[in-house]
C-alpha cells in the first residue's frame, strides 16, 4: 500500500515539475497550464511521499520511521522569532471612535501593531477612505474618516486598517443606520 501511495507522489511532483501531460495506466491526464495548478500539485506530491515513507517519527516507540498515531505524537519543534525579526508577523488592532451611525458620519481611526513607519491604507467596505503613516512604534492615532455621505445601504460594515509593506490587518465593524 505504502509503494502505491509513494508511486502516486512521486507522479504528482513529476506532473509539477514536466507541467505536460501524463499518461499512466491507460489513463490520461491533461497538461497543467496554471503555474498555480503545478504548485499544487508539488506540494500534494512532497506531502503524499512524505506520508507515504514516514519521515515524522514519534509515537510511543520513537523509533525511526514509526508513524504517529496522533497530532501529539509529531515531533514538530517549536520556533520562536524575536521581536523586531524580519519574519514576525504583526498583530494589529484597532479603534474606531464611533461604532454606528447614518451615512456621512465623521469619526477617527486609531491602530497599533503595525510596521514602524509603514503606510497604513484605511477602508470602509472594500473602497479605501484614506491612509496614514504608522510612527516608529508601528501606530497611528486618531485619524478623521468619513462614511461616504452617499452610501445607500443599511447594516454592518467593517472599517479596516491594512498596512502596505507589511500586509497586516485588522478591521472593526461600523453599523450605518
Amino acid at each position: 500500500m505504502n509503494d502505491t501511495v509513494l508511486l502516486v507522489g512521486v507522479a504528482c511532483l513529476a506532473a509539477a515539475i514536466v507541467g505536460g501531460g501524463v499518461k499512466i495506466a491507460n489513463s490520461e491526464f491533461p497538461i497543467v497550464s496554471s503555474i498555480p495548478r503545478q504548485v499544487l500539485l508539488g506540494v500534494l506530491g512532497i506531502g503524499v511521499i512524505v506520508s507515504a515513507i514516514g519521515l515524522f517519527g514519534g509515537g510511543s516507540s520513537s523509533s525511526v520511521g514509526s508513524k504517529p498515531t496522533s497530532v501529539q505524537d509529531l515531533h514538530i519543534p517549536n520556533i520562536t522569532l524575536p521581536t523586531g525579526s524580519p519574519f514576525s508577523v504583526p498583530d494589529p488592532a484597532i479603534k474606531l471612535s464611533v461604532s454606528q451611525g447614518p451615512p456621512g458620519t465623521r469619526l477617527t481611526v486609531s491602530g497599533t501593531g503595525f510596521q514602524p513607519r509603514e503606510t497604513i491604507k484605511i477602508d470602509f467596505q472594500t473602497d479605501q477612505i484614506t491612509e496614514v503613516h504608522a510612527d516608529a512604534q508601528g501606530a497611528f492615532g486618531d485619524t478623521p474618516v468619513q462614511i461616504p455621505p452617499d452610501w445607500q445601504f443599511k447594516g454592518q460594515f467593517p472599517i479596516s486598517a491594512t498596512g502596505d509593506s507589511s500586509a497586516a490587518s485588522n478591521e472593526e465593524p461600523f453599523q450605518v443606520t
